[in-house]
Formats: structure tokens, sequence, C-alpha cells
């Protein structure tokens, strides 16, 4: 009778603790964290569609597009603060706070590094991918690229395609591997205590 009662309990607190708040939690910012990096690559093709309408002169496409595209940069920001908010695990709030990145952001002519942590990279992204949905087709329709002769919204063009790959999508995996790694420790612990409980 004590035996089904320690089991009985263990069952318990397996589905009530680590499952349900613990593991589903954990796999629910997984899927946010692969959403968000469906939403980076995307970005970037997006930017040069509005870059391909601009030159074909369709204004109602680059409208559609910037529409889509503002509201894809809304959700990719309230991603970003769930991930931050909602966690319980203490490695992801480290991540956040403690991960420094050496990000090469453009200014009027020249392009500065800036240490980031990954809040702040997640933040300025998206703030200049809204950014540079802004420039104007005009601006667009020009080809140069130069720093000191273009906008601020076209100037964060070049900055979406190179960051992108280099620094954000890698950086959203290095965190998807912490949740994997605690989902891991869950799934060890749950092994663990069947094992004690039997």
């Amino acid at each position: 009778l004590l035996t089904v009662a320690v089991a009985t309990a263990t069952f318990v607190i397996l589905e009530w603790v680590l499952f349900r708040n613990l593991a589903k939690k954990e796999m629910e910012m997984i899927r946010v964290i692969g959403d968000m990096r469906q939403m980076a690559v995307s970005a970037v093709f997006f930017l040069r569609g509005l870059v391909l309408h601009a030159w074909s002169g369709d204004s109602d496409a680059m409208l559609a597009t910037r529409r889509q595209q503002k509201a894809q940069v809304a959700r990719f920001v309230d991603h970003h603060v769930k991930l931050f908010d909602n966690t319980v695990v203490e490695h992801v709030r480290e991540y956040f706070k403690e991960r420094a990145f050496s990000v090469e952001v453009p200014k009027a002519g020249w392009w500065e590094v800036q240490n980031m942590t990954m809040w702040d990279l997640g933040n300025d992204w998206a703030r200049r991918w809204d950014s540079s949905l802004e420039t104007t087709a005009a601006e667009l329709r020009n080809s140069s690229y130069a720093l000191a002769d273009v906008s601020k919204q076209k100037r964060n063009i070049p900055y979406m395609f190179e960051s992108t790959a280099e620094i954000v999508l890698p950086a959203y995996y290095d965190l998807s591997k912490i949740y994997v790694e605690e989902m891991q420790t869950v799934k060890d612990t749950t092994y663990l205590l069947i094992a004690i409980s039997c």
C-alpha cells in the first residue's frame, strides 16, 4: 500500500510540476523560437521583394508587403518579450541578460561595432526591420547603398541582410539549444523519479 501511495504521489508530481508547469512551457518556447527564426529569414526575402516592387512601380504590392511585414515585426517583438518574461529556466534569463554580441550597426557613412545583450539584439533588430520597411520607393529604386548617401531607413536594409544570417539566426538557435538541454534534464529527472518510485 505504501508503494502504491509513493508511486501515485510521484506520478502527481511528474504530471503537475514537471510536465504541466515546466515541460509544456519549455516546448512552447522552443516553438516560439522556431517561429521567430522563420520570421527572420522571411524578413530579408520580403525586403528584397519590396525593392523589386519599387523597381516595377507596383505601389499596391509595396503597401501590402509593408502592412504584412509590419504585422510580422509586431509579432516578432511579442515573441521576444514572451521569451524573456515567461521563461522558467534560469539559463535562458542569463542568456538574455549576459550573453554579449558584437554587432555592426550602420551609421551615416560607417559601420559601428556595438556590444549588445540578447535582449538588446532582438529589440534593436526588430526596430531596424521596422525602419527598413519605411524606405521610400524612389530610394529603393536607387541602387546605391553607400551609408553616407542614404536615409536611416535604407541603411537598415544592408544591416538586415548582414545581421540576420550572421548574428540573429545563430543567437536564437543557441537559445533553442538551451531549452532543448533543459528538456533533456526534465526527461532525465522524470526517469529517475519513476525508477525511485518503482
